[in-house]
């Protein structure tokens, strides 16, 4: 299993440090490599509730992270947004 988790650093509210965004299922042989994708989307994997109770995306920069959990991640970007 590969999942997709987000971090915003610069958050104007209290968020969890770290969410998932995504989780995709694959099959592969010890020793295997698979291509998994995940495809981000500033409406669903970057909001948050601000403090007027309104659904934004909010500058600045997010930490994308690949894993089998949130404990193992394998992979990971930043992201800005502007």
């Amino acid at each position: 299993m590969v999942q997709l988790y987000v971090t915003d650093n610069q958050a104007s509210v209290s968020l969890p440090y770290i969410r998932l965004r995504g989780v995709r299922k694959v099959r592969a042989e010890p020793g295997e490599r698979v291509t998994v994708g995940f495809g981000i989307t500033a409406g669903r994997d970057l909001t948050l509730v601000d403090e007027r109770l309104r659904t934004v995306v909010e500058p600045g920069t997010f930490e994308i992270k690949i894993g089998s959990s949130s404990a193992r991640i394998h992979l990971g970007a930043t992201l800005t947004v502007t």
